[in-house]
């Protein structure tokens, strides 16, 4: 072992001639040679806790100076994302209930995310899951059906969803990614929990339970660190006393859960930390559908965890008094939220100009 970390060190010190090397190899554009050193991690790490059978081994390695190097080396790569050169980059999070949930496919959250890279600047801007509007071979339907329909015609839910919300607001939808209930709870678990500001107390007396049965969840006002299970109550919860029953109420505590991750991510140093970045991204590849490429998955990780809290937007489409959307009864009994205005000019305009408002 002394043998192997001499090694490792000796070459650390030619760091300027490696450096060199790996400018000229991105030059060249062979992200493959990124993507070979990760792989070489991961084999290095499960052989030396595989041998040693210590984790004691697997997490000292993590602190090798080689191990630093190709942390660095996978953050040196940075492909160009799409939308980078207009200095708006759109990303759709979507959140499904998936096996064993009623209505598994129907998307049950529906945010459209936007970077602007120069003034480090992110806008959430959050799609009640009844709005009514035109999809395409399907005619007008729930927005939140674009997902269900998608899987079971092309099997790409999440890219047709995009292609609505595209259409909706007049904006690109670059990238997108889907999770399932199961997935989030994993995700903040593997984190360690999450730090959330509950404004107001609140119970629910219908939340879904087991076997289509209902339970009671409740939240005490004040900050708290939820786990996977708790966090995924807090966002799911529709039928909350205290004024937290409506879907608009939902929409910006799911805004909150999305920040605090954020939080959780800068406020540890997750990043920078090998081990804990291999278990998200096993999560992720394994669970989550999405058109996003690692290295781009790590460039708008960057951005992402570099924008200060004080310079996120949060909006949400509501029907209320202010807002854009008025409710209607469709005449299968369904409930449905259409424009105040009677088309998408003034939704459109309010996404457009998120960054200026």
């Amino acid at each position: 072992m002394k043998h192997f970390e001499v090694n490792l060190l000796d070459s650390i010190q030619k760091q300027p001639e490696i450096e060199s090397h790996f400018k000229e190899e991105k030059k060249r554009g062979r992200p493959f040679f990124y993507f070979s050193l990760i792989i070489l991690l991961a084999v290095s790490l499960f052989f030396f806790n595989t041998v040693s059978g210590s984790n004691e081994v697997f997490f000292s390695l993590a602190r090798l100076p080689i191990i630093r190097e190709i942390t660095y080396l996978i953050n040196f790569y940075n492909p160009s994302l799409k939308g980078e050169k207009e200095d708006r980059i759109n990303i759709l999070i979507l959140g499904i209930g998936g096996e064993n949930h009623q209505g598994p496919y129907l998307a049950d959250t529906i945010i459209l995310a936007s970077l602007k890279p120069t003034t480090k600047k992110i806008a959430l801007l959050s799609v009640p899951r009844d709005l009514y509007a035109p999809i395409k071979n399907f005619g007008w339907r729930k927005i939140n059906a674009a997902n269900a329909l998608g899987m079971s015609n092309s099997g790409d839910g999440a890219k047709l969803t995009a292609e609505v919300v595209s259409d909706v607001f007049e904006l690109p939808v670059h990238y997108y990614f889907r999770v399932d209930f199961q997935l989030f709870k994993e995700i903040i678990d593997t984190l360690g929990g999450i730090e959330i500001d509950v404004e107001r107390s609140f119970k629910d007396y219908q939340f879904p339970g087991p076997n289509f049965s209902y339970r009671v969840v409740s939240f005490e006002a004040g900050r708290q660190t939820m786990n996977g299970e708790k966090a995924l109550q807090y966002v799911r919860s529709r039928h909350g006393t205290n004024g937290e029953s409506s879907d608009f109420a939902r929409s910006r505590r799911q805004q909150k859960i999305i920040l605090a991750i954020k939080e959780k991510l800068v406020k540890e140093e997750i990043i920078k930390n090998p081990i804990e970045l291999f278990k998200l991204y096993n999560l992720l590849t394994a669970k989550v559908e999405t058109n996003l490429k690692i290295g781009e998955i790590v460039k708008l990780g960057e951005i992402f965890l570099g924008v200060s809290s004080d310079e996120i937007i949060t909006q949400t489409l509501t029907a209320e008094a202010n807002g854009l959307l008025k409710s209607e009864i469709g005449i299968d009994g369904a409930y449905l939220l259409k424009p105040k205005n009677g088309n998408f000019e003034e939704l459109a305009n309010l996404a457009q100009n998120i960054f200026n408002l």
